[in-house]
């Protein structure tokens, strides 16, 4: 058994600790084995816990069977990693609120020495949302880059799903243990991010989630990345705690710029003015990221220039210019368009079958960009 490890186990795991306390105790002491065996007159010395939380602190460590707890623990498909190991991710030992130690499921070292991203969002995002992320995810990891989120709904999920459908490696960072799957109808994403990458937590195991662990997790979304990207965020929301954490870690921050008024984009338009970076384009943004002249990247799917590699009749193309990567009806555009509804759909059907419209929901459609 590995002695070392078992201790910075009791350490990671002890509810009688918060999270600041176990890293101002492991500063102090030395290592977690130091904090275990440490005097009662040791810890009211180190002036870190009061009197009745150092009591608390010997009488669990007194009853608790680690031998016992640690081996049931090794034989469960999770580890962990503390800053007494080697493989502690580098990028979190510079953060504020450092955290001692994280439980994960999956590879950790995957994602160590990557390039990694983070892209976050609104849960309840838009159609519009929903494509942004998944195909930033998507051309991040062809190009070898982890795509980092937290697993919740809209945003997260998509931008997760996009990263695996191009086979690359993404990391989810949980409010919850990592022995949670939360939401629980993110179960089969969970487990797909676990098999090709990692999902991360600095809860101990069996942690429910509660919302005050969800801001706090993300200082760790934003310090594994170099680079922490909005997709969609109303003016108070997680993702902006997010970006918050990343501007205090002196990290990159862009966003996906909205519409004026649109709320899912409020907040993204707000960090905008205050000098984030806007992604115009993919190939832009992976341009300024990876520090490559873009002339062999993926063209711009924000850049409605699909019309120009397939020749259009002017009636297509007239219908084509009113759409654009927000979800317009038929009867939006009809009312432009000056045009027979009959005439309308057949027309918006061609422009489909081309590839250059795609029908998001009923009767609503977008800009389909080509590659």
């Amino acid at each position: 058994m590995n002695e070392i490890k078992k201790y910075s186990y009791w350490l990671m795991s002890t509810p009688v600790l918060t999270d600041g306390q176990r890293l101002k105790l492991f500063e102090y002491f030395g290592s977690s084995q130091e904090v275990f065996f440490a005097r009662e007159q040791d810890l009211i010395e180190s002036n870190i816990l009061k009197k009745d939380s150092i009591e608390s602190l010997v009488r669990a460590r007194d009853i608790y069977n680690l031998e016992e707890s640690y081996i049931s623990f090794t034989s469960s498909p999770f580890d962990f990693v503390t800053l007494e190991d080697d493989y502690y991710p580098n990028s979190l030992k510079y953060i504020h609120n450092i955290p001692y130690g994280l439980f994960f499921a999956g590879d950790m070292k995957k994602i160590l020495g990557k390039k990694c991203v983070a892209l976050v969002g609104a849960r309840s995002c838009s159609a519009y949302g929903k494509r942004m992320a998944e195909e930033l995810a998507n051309e991040l990891a062809k190009n070898d880059i982890v795509v980092i989120s937290g697993l919740a709904k809209g945003i997260d999920s998509y931008a997760h799903t996009g990263s695996l459908k191009a086979g690359g490696i993404t990391a989810a960072v949980l409010g919850c243990g990592v022995d949670i799957i939360y939401p629980k109808e993110n179960a089969v994403l969970y487990e797909q991010i676990a098999k090709t990458g990692c999902v991360i937590s600095e809860y101990a195991m069996g942690t429910s989630p509660q919302p005050r662990l969800f801001p706090l997790r993300n200082r760790i979304i934003s310090g594994l990345c170099q680079t922490t990207v909005v997709v969609e965020a109303r003016l108070k929301s997680g993702s902006l705690i997010t970006a918050d954490y990343a501007l205090e870690q002196g990290k990159d921050i862009y966003v996906i710029p909205g519409r004026v008024g649109d709320s899912l984009s409020a907040g993204c338009n707000k960090l905008a003015s205050q000098g984030a970076g806007i992604i115009f384009s993919i190939d832009q943004f992976l341009s300024d990221i990876l520090e490559l002249n873009s002339e062999n990247r993926y063209s711009v799917i924000t850049d409605n220039h699909a019309a120009s590699k397939i020749e259009l009749n002017s009636e297509q193309l007239l219908v084509y210019g009113l759409f654009d990567l927000y979800p317009k009806s038929l009867a939006q555009v009809q009312a432009d368009a000056n045009m027979d509804a009959l005439k309308l759909v057949a027309i918006t059907m061609e422009l489909c079958h081309l590839g250059l419209l795609k029908e998001v929901f009923k009767n609503n459609y977008i800009i389909n960009g080509v590659c």
